[in-house]
């Protein structure tokens, strides 16, 4: 793959091209850019600075998203952003990305994924509270408890 790029003299043009794109093929091409975009911060070791960028791809294209690999790699950088976006107190963009991240799991990930939803689940009731949510903080620290192997790892949920 050549490298290209296109670079817009003004935002009002690059808004042009963009609502010339069919509304239909905007999931993909978004999703297509998440991906692309994927592998060069992951290639360049780069990633915490443009996580929420990578997200913003991602989410406006999950939908399309079918491989089980894939959904786990990017519930996975889902909690890294929500950690991230925790360090700032910016709870409730934390709280979206975990959202997501928790949506992609399937219901074998407590077996298949469990360290991942054991961080998701934990992030997310720390979050939950952060916000004052405490139904959401409740059922996040249920899941954790029913699902952790062992008393340490059900410890941050209590």
């Amino acid at each position: 793959e050549g490298k290209s790029c296109i670079k817009f003299v003004h935002d009002q043009i690059q808004q042009a091209a963009y609502l010339l794109i069919p509304v239909d093929e905007l999931d993909s091409i978004h999703l297509d850019i998440g991906r692309k975009l994927m592998k060069i911060l992951f290639q360049e070791d780069n990633l915490e600075t443009h996580i929420f960028l990578l997200l913003d791809q991602f989410s406006r294209g999950i939908e399309l998203i079918t491989d089980r690999e894939e959904k786990d790699k990017v519930a996975e950088i889902c909690l890294k952003a929500a950690q991230q976006a925790s360090t700032t107190s910016d709870f409730r963009t934390s709280s979206s990305y975990l959202d997501l991240g928790i949506s992609l799991m399937s219901h074998r990930s407590w077996r298949d994924e469990y360290y991942l939803m054991l961080g998701l689940h934990n992030t997310a009731g720390e979050v939950a509270y952060c916000l004052g949510d405490w139904r959401k903080m409740e059922r996040m620290t249920d899941m954790v408890i029913a699902n952790a192997r062992s008393l340490n790892d059900k410890i941050v949920a209590y």
